[in-house]
């Protein structure tokens, strides 16, 4: 949800009507409509029922609603009222950058390339009058402290470079970053893969699209910015949650506590903590029900009540004249719905039975209502209407932007080894990247993390526990020659029952006590010891190994999102049959040492055969680090 959020602000600004001198209109006071004669043309209130569940208590019988600033139609001509979008409509990274010349100039430092930030205990954030709620705040302070990074590596690399071209190259870096993650990790989820295969939205392997069309209209459409994009409202969690590295709630915080108060995050550690919480907590479904933080508490304030966004969703597409939910379907190649009952296939019949109640014909039935209330189509997050509409504007921003990321033959195209390693970028890595205390992250920072890391991180204690059951069949007994269980010892099936008990006695415990830790916050409250010290080093590691990049080793690789599932299985399996094949290669290593005769060392080589078998072991074990990046742990 938050990235979605994060791309709206790049994508569209609405404004709403003003006074004469810029101050806001009211259309409500002491709870009830302003008369006609003192209300201004543009004022657009929502009336509230007398039995309302929560206004109705307060006397509240008017929501204030203002109507969109009006725009020149593109042919200049009379028509329906349009409506402007204030930000450039393609992804750029506007939202970090601004669309003026102006705005840039007051976000910039003008030295090295470098975005302005505030240090606070030795963390770059944005400055402290920015009005955003946490989350927001997170996001875009992240990209921020990315950007400000590209540039420094920039400058050491390029030394006679002036601001100027610093500034430009960081941002064409970042804007790519961001351009990658939403078609490769973001829009998969969102639409699925049937339909990003179908318009070929998902990004190239190697090489370069050529998809650009210079006919087509890339602009944001009026039904995306006030319906479709609007669906990530009933993914909101009525709280925003932090966490430490250990996975233990460290703070949480109401929703509408956060709006316009991102204060939060100026605490000590607590940017790592709520940035780990934005790919830890969960959303809630896709479907017609929406977080009461949302429809009564919205920017509340100090006040008793606050606006319902669904209420505002619905009206603001009123204003902008959007069709309903049937004529949508229509232009989506979908069958018109021509009784209720037709929508029994897209639809539950509890959704219906509520959209039954409330309009008087199918015909009449806003897109946002019916759109939400839709099953999601298999393999997406969104319904067949929402995952249309999402998928058409998407697909506009990609072919038609000449400066898309994967196009060629244009003065700001990346070269084929800069798109290679442009295409490593993800969301985990700028994370762990921009981050100071996060060593553990799933690759894919939109999915939420798997047992897959702890399961790898005790790998090394289950080997010398498989390693103790071998021990124990092989003992020899003290009255006999033969070893203890000698002939059972030699089946293959046994042994690799013993392997299985082996995991299973670190992965039921190893389970439980994750469990424990996460609900107590043990690790927390626990004074130093020996036992915690343990839990902690299974659990996250020693400090990160740093790469050549001056990145933890074993970051996340490129995900193409290109059946992921089976990717991540089948590297998973390699990696398990490969750990199986190190313990053979081991007991030969072994015994190829144990035989030599090392006298005259070090003038003497040792074994090439041996030395080949060492290698090998070592080369086994390479796939591992890019299953549970940012921990050096999982390479020792």
């Amino acid at each position: 949800m938050q990235w979605g959020q994060f791309l709206d602000h790049d994508l569209t600004h609405t404004p709403i009507s003003r006074g004469q001198s810029g101050s806001g209109l009211s259309c409500c006071r002491n709870g009830d409509v302003v008369s006609q004669e003192l209300r201004h043309p543009d004022c657009f209130p929502i009336i509230l029922p007398k039995d309302d569940h929560i206004f109705a208590k307060l006397g509240e019988h008017c929501m204030e609603f203002v109507r969109s600033l009006p725009a020149p139609r593109p042919e200049c001509n009379f028509g329906p009222r349009e409506q402007m979008n204030q930000v450039s409509g393609y992804l750029d990274g506007s939202n970090i950058y601004g669309s003026t010349r102006g705005g840039q100039r007051e976000i910039r430092e003008f030295t090295g390339g470098r975005l302005k930030v505030q240090n606070v205990r030795g963390k770059s954030l944005l400055p402290q009058n920015e009005d955003e709620c946490v989350d927001d705040t997170q996001t875009f302070a992240c990209f921020k402290a990315e950007h400000n990074r590209v540039a420094t590596q920039l400058a050491l690399l390029h030394p006679n470079w002036e601001d100027e071209t610093l500034f430009q190259e960081a941002r064409r870096i970042v804007v790519g970053e961001i351009q990658h993650i939403t078609y490769n990790e973001f829009l998969p989820l969102i639409l699925g893969r049937d339909y990003m295969d179908r318009f070929d939205l998902t990004p190239k392997e190697s090489g370069y699209s050529r998809l650009y069309d210079d006919t087509l209209n890339a602009g944001i459409t009026n039904v995306f910015s006030t319906a479709a994009f609007r669906f990530g409202h009933t993914l909101v969690q009525g709280h925003i949650k932090a966490f430490s590295r250990f996975g233990s709630v460290r703070d949480s915080v109401m929703m509408h506590k956060s709006h316009f108060s991102p204060f939060a995050l100026y605490k000590e550690g607590a940017f790592d903590d709520y940035l780990r919480g934005l790919s830890t907590q969960t959303c809630q479904r896709f479907d017609r029900f929406f977080s009461n933080e949302l429809t009564d508490h919205l920017f509340q304030g100090d006040l008793d009540f606050g606006l319902d966004l669904v209420a505002l969703n619905i009206q603001r597409a009123r204003d902008h004249g959007l069709p309903p939910y049937n004529d949508w379907r229509e232009v989506c190649g979908l069958p018109r719905a021509s009784s209720w009952d037709s929508l029994l296939d897209v639809m539950d019949p509890k959704s219906l039975d509520s959209l039954k109640s409330l309009y008087g014909s199918v015909d009449e039935v806003d897109l946002f209502v019916a759109a939400v209330a839709e099953k999601p189509l298999e393999g997406a997050l969104l319904g067949q209407t929402f995952v249309c509409l999402v998928g058409d504007q998407f697909a506009r921003l990609r072919r038609g932007d000449r400066f898309f990321y994967e196009e060629s033959d244009q003065q700001s195209s990346f070269t084929p080894a800069q798109l290679e390693q442009l295409r490593k970028s993800s969301l985990a890595r700028v994370m762990c990247d921009n981050s100071d205390d996060i060593v553990v992250m799933q690759p894919l920072a939109f999915f939420q993390a798997s047992y897959v890391i702890l399961i790898l991180s005790t790998i090394g204690i289950i080997y010398l526990l498989t390693q103790l059951f071998r021990s124990l069949v092989d003992l020899d007994n003290a009255d006999t020659d033969k070893p203890l269980l000698s002939g059972l010892g030699d089946s293959w099936l046994f042994r690799l029952s013993l392997n299985l008990l082996g995991y299973a006695t670190i992965l039921v415990p190893g389970f439980l006590i994750l469990k424990y830790v996460r609900r107590t916050n043990y690790l927390e409250k626990t004074a130093p010891s020996c036992f915690p010290n343990l839990v902690r080093l299974c659990l996250s590691g020693p400090d990160p190994l740093l790469g050549m990049d001056g990145a933890p080793l074993g970051g996340p690789a490129t995900q193409t999102q290109s059946h992921s599932s089976l990717k991540q299985g089948s590297l998973l399996m390699f990696c398990f049959l490969g750990l199986q094949l190190t313990y053979l290669t081991w007991g030969l290593l072994q015994e190829k040492i144990m035989t030599q005769n090392y006298q005259g060392y070090p003038s003497k080589p040792p074994d090439p055969s041996a030395e080949l078998i060492c290698q090998s072991h070592k080369a086994s074990c390479l796939p591992l680090p890019g299953i549970s990046p940012c921990s050096s742990w999982k390479v020792v």
